[in-house]
């Protein structure tokens, strides 16, 4: 069982980025309280996402969207992406992770009464070395 290191708390807007978040997929992943359009507010889900060894956690708020949506998005036990979407910066940071998108694909949902979840492979975390295990550097070395 890999241990988890980190996870945060987003908004997400469902459907494709490629056809004004129509479709099936992640339209966009944002902040919490950022101004979305009514046809956006619709599509809106809110998620955690959370960082397994080399998997990322996405878990749906079941309570967070509405039914329409919920049966759209998580047909069969399975959540498509039709178009790979970008993972902002700032999740990259908090999470400390290299992936820089979630890839096209058809994705298993694990279904409970709060959440539906879908597991994501990602790139190895990025790690941080402290500077002091490079050693101390003289700049005047190099002159």
């Amino acid at each position: 069982m890999a241990h988890q290191l980190a996870n945060m708390d987003v908004e997400m807007v469902l459907g494709n980025p490629k056809i004004a978040c129509d479709g099936l997929g992640i339209c966009k992943i944002i902040q919490k309280g950022t101004v979305l359009s009514d046809c956006e507010t619709t599509r809106l889900v809110k998620a955690t996402i959370a960082i397994n060894g080399d998997k990322m956690s996405i878990a749906f708020y079941t309570k967070s969207t509405n039914l329409a949506a919920l049966s759209k998005h998580f047909a069969n036990n399975v959540f498509s992406i039709e178009t790979a979407i970008a993972i902002p910066w700032w999740v990259r940071k908090a999470l400390h992770i290299a992936t820089s998108k979630l890839k096209k694909g058809d994705y298993q949902v694990l279904k409970t009464s709060d959440f539906f979840t879908i597991e994501v492979s990602i790139q190895k975390r990025i790690i941080e070395v402290p500077p002091q295990y490079f050693g101390s550097r003289n700049e005047n070395q190099f002159q």
